[in-house]
């Protein structure tokens, strides 16, 4: 439903980051991922007040006005790009 690149600098280097978003449902109330990155500290389900009331850094930064669309069911015909 969503493209994201993001170039950027880390720890000397520049990266060039392709993403894609896509929409999936789940059948339980928990997340754990099976193969955690070292730098995730943490996992959880955001409901979309949750998400508006938040003062935490999002990517992509729109999330929260582009979620609502996603919630309600209105998904883009083609793959947007959602910015950084």
């Amino acid at each position: 439903m969503w493209t994201r690149r993001h170039i950027y600098e880390f720890q000397g280097r520049r990266c060039d980051q392709y993403e894609r978003y896509f929409v999936g449902r789940a059948l339980v109330g928990s997340t754990a991922p099976q193969r955690p990155d070292d730098y995730v500290i943490a996992a959880r389900w955001w409901s979309l007040r949750e998400l508006e009331h938040s003062h935490e850094d999002f990517t992509p930064r729109r999330l929260v006005e582009l979620i609502a669309d996603i919630i309600a069911g209105r998904y883009p015909p083609r793959p947007i790009d959602c910015g950084v």
